[in-house]
């Protein structure tokens, strides 16, 4: 309407939906890592021994919280740089708007990673089930 009706467009509104995604999209990853919900292939894992799948299921995610680790200081060391790029029309650093739901979506999914590895540990000690 503001195109044809105005002569004048709004600017933000590409901004806002294209930030609007890159926060959904990072912190649904983060839920959706949580909830178990991404791909995996357990068809060797369900061979194992319970005791043996959990220790291994323990070790991904140790490597998960080692790779979400390497991102964040990635993040931090990137900042003084990206924040001082300006971001299309909103004026507004691309760092606060695509870099800081990064930041924010490993720091969740390390938080997931270890809720899920305290529960690894607690079904190997009381014998409850050990997957999910």
């Amino acid at each position: 309407m503001f195109r044809y009706a105005l002569n004048a467009p709004l600017q933000l509104t590409d901004e806002i939906a294209l930030n609007t995604l890159t926060w959904m999209c990072f912190l649904g990853a983060a839920m959706l890592y949580r909830e178990r919900g991404h791909i995996e292939i357990d068809y060797f894992a369900n061979k194992l021994p319970r005791p043996v799948a959990a220790v291994i299921a323990i070790l991904i995610e140790v490597l998960v919280i080692g790779v979400m680790l390497m991102i964040c200081i990635q993040v931090v060391q990137t900042q003084v740089i990206m924040s001082k790029v300006m971001y299309g029309t909103m004026y507004i650093s691309k760092f606060h708007l695509q870099f800081v739901p990064l930041f924010a979506s490993c720091v969740a999914t390390i938080l997931f990673a270890l809720e899920y590895i305290a529960r690894q540990v607690r079904a190997l000690g009381g014998g409850d089930r050990v997957g999910g």
